[in-house]
């Protein structure tokens, strides 16, 4: 016989259709209660990213809600060892270009991560500050080694590019010998002869390159050379010198065939540069310097430099008295 048909209560009925209406792809936690704070062993091989986050929904008690979509096509690295929720959810979803954002203790929603960019790390701000300052034939150098020369071409050329023997002396070297003259500077310089009265006769700079004396030039101008009055530069007020062996007449005109020596003097700098010294020494050397430079207006359109010394000793030898006053300056 028969049973009477019976009608389902309307509110199991909405149970039953609610149930019925539920994504198939939300992953259902083993324990409503877990706590997503604590460390957890995880042992996820790699595989589908849908089937990696079902497998860690699992292990972790937890929820999981996405749109099959979002995973379709993607792989997961898998996760082997101790994490916590946070970290491990976000180990998992590395490079899928998808984020994790709880909506309760125990239930999270995976979503598209804003801007991602597949296989892209983001990273934390950084903040990045420095100068860049490139190397210029008359401009200073940093070290000993200088990579740049004027002499040889009379124009800005790489010294790997020029086709004949030329050495510079950098404001670093002068300041780690403790040159005052052109002679003193040049004395580890190749083929130089830099004191050829002796290191005492300090008041004129008599040196030969290549068994000649070398023409003497002070940014790009020949300086006299009579012996009687021979001027000299001190080294404070140079910014490097260039020692170009060989014949350079035609560039310098009438010149011996050993080569030229040419002093480049300080130039104005693009930042703010004080320095003052003070040095004392043996024969009663008293020596007082300094140097001025940087920007003249706000905009950094005009620069100055101002350089100036104060020399005074007593010699070697009685009534050799030395006394040097000089003053330099320089606008760009």
């Amino acid at each position: 016989m028969p049973r009477p048909a019976r009608s389902l209560h309307p509110l199991a009925l909405a149970v039953l259709m609610a149930c019925a209406a539920m994504p198939s792809h939300a992953a259902q936690p083993s324990s409503p209660n877990a706590d997503v704070s604590t460390v957890r062993s995880f042992s996820i091989p790699a595989g589908d990213l849908s089937q990696v986050l079902n497998t860690f929904s699992e292990q972790a008690g937890l929820a999981l809600a996405f749109d099959p979509a979002l995973t379709r096509g993607k792989r997961s690295s898998g996760l082997q060892g101790q994490y916590g929720t946070d970290e491990a959810i976000a180990r998992l979803l590395s490079g899928s270009g998808l984020r994790a954002t709880a909506l309760s203790a125990n239930r999270y929603r995976i979503e598209t991560a804003p801007e991602a960019v597949e296989g892209s790390l983001e990273l934390q701000a950084t903040t990045i500050s420095g100068a860049s300052r490139l190397e210029t034939a008359t401009g200073p150098v940093t070290g000993y080694v200088a990579t740049r020369g004027l002499s040889a071409t009379k124009t800005d050329t790489a010294l790997i590019e020029t086709p004949q023997s030329i050495s510079v002396v950098t404001k670093d070297q002068m300041k780690a010998q403790g040159a005052e003259n052109l002679s003193q500077m040049l004395r580890y310089s190749a083929a130089v002869v830099p004191e050829t009265r002796g290191s005492t006769a300090s008041r004129l700079d008599m040196l030969s390159i290549r068994g000649f004396s070398p023409a003497l030039y002070l940014d790009g101008l020949r300086m006299p050379d009579n012996r009687d009055a021979a001027p000299q530069k001190d080294v404070f007020d140079l910014e490097r010198v260039e020692v170009l062996r060989g014949p350079a007449s035609v560039l310098y005109g009438q010149a011996s065939p050993s080569g030229v020596v040419n002093m480049v003097s300080k130039l104005p700098t693009e930042t703010p540069f004080h320095e003052i010294g003070l040095t004392y020494g043996t024969f009663n050397k008293k020596r007082t310097t300094f140097d001025f430079g940087g920007p003249i207006d706000d905009q950094g359109v005009y620069s100055y430099r101002l350089s100036g010394l104060y020399d005074d000793a007593d010699g070697q030898i009685e009534h050799t008295e030395t006394r040097r006053q000089s003053l330099a300056s320089a606008f760009t």
